[in-house]
């Protein structure tokens, strides 16, 4: 989005599907977005925003499946909910296959966080100090606590799993049993793997051989000790471990 849309104005919006409007109708976010010019983009976890010209904000929430795809000449890709198409002729298209993506439109990012009541940006805003306040007095598992956008945004369940496998902590692991080495050592594995994804541009090919993100799965192994992986449920999602590397 910066290298496309920053400095070009948004001249007309179609919305495909309807689902994915947050907060506005289709012609409200029509009426606030076209003819804006976008100034520039931020992030806060998962959220995307495009500051107008306007003063408002489009907040894109790409769920597990959602893009932007700058588009040729060809047809609109199959799963477009969403197309922009800029002053310079450029179209991007908002795209998600699952229809969990999302587009907002608030005042500022501020209020937008606050609204939402997301915690800290996982990669670029958490402290170890807020990080160790906040495990403070928690009884939950430590892997539902990294999925808690509301205590630290921006982890999703893949690489919350492999933030723990890179701590060797096993994700049904309740916060009061974790050491202060188990706690120092999750903190530094939040910005280690999110900050390697980023890089990587999330193609995991590109990503370390010793990643578990390779092997996740069914019938996966460990990279570390090639032990079979197992799996838990916890908070609802599924969670994959090495029982040896990462012990109860």
């Amino acid at each position: 989005m910066r290298s496309t849309a920053v400095g070009r104005t948004i001249t007309i919006v179609r919305v495909l599907n309807e689902i994915i409007l947050g907060n506005a109708s289709p012609q409200e976010l029509r009426d606030q977005v076209e003819g804006r010019m976008v100034k520039e983009t931020s992030r806060h976890g998962k959220y995307v925003g495009l500051h107008l010209s306007s003063g408002k904000v489009l907040v894109l929430h790409f769920g597990m499946t959602g893009s932007i795809q700058r588009l040729g000449t060809g047809s609109d890709p199959r799963y477009s909910n969403m197309i922009f198409y800029l002053d310079n002729g450029n179209r991007l298209a908002f795209v998600c296959m699952r229809l969990l993506c999302r587009a907002y439109l608030a005042d500022d990012m501020p209020s937008f966080v606050r609204w939402k009541r997301l915690g800290p940006d996982a990669l670029d805003g958490l402290t170890w100090e807020y990080f160790e306040n906040g495990l403070a007095n928690r009884s939950a598992k430590i892997k539902q606590v990294l999925l808690d956008q509301h205590f630290t945004a921006g982890i999703g369940n893949i690489y919350a799993d492999e933030i723990l496998y890179q701590s060797r902590i096993n994700p049904i692991r309740r916060v009061g049993e974790l050491s202060l080495d188990d706690r120092k050592g999750i903190f530094d594995q939040i910005g280690n793997v999110l900050g390697r994804a980023v890089d990587a541009g999330s193609d995991w090919d590109r990503m370390p051989d010793g990643f578990l993100l390779h092997d996740r799965g069914p019938h996966g192994r460990c990279p570390e000790c090639c032990s079979g992986l197992e799996s838990v449920k916890v908070g609802g999602r599924t969670s994959y471990f090495c029982p040896v590397c990462q012990p109860v």
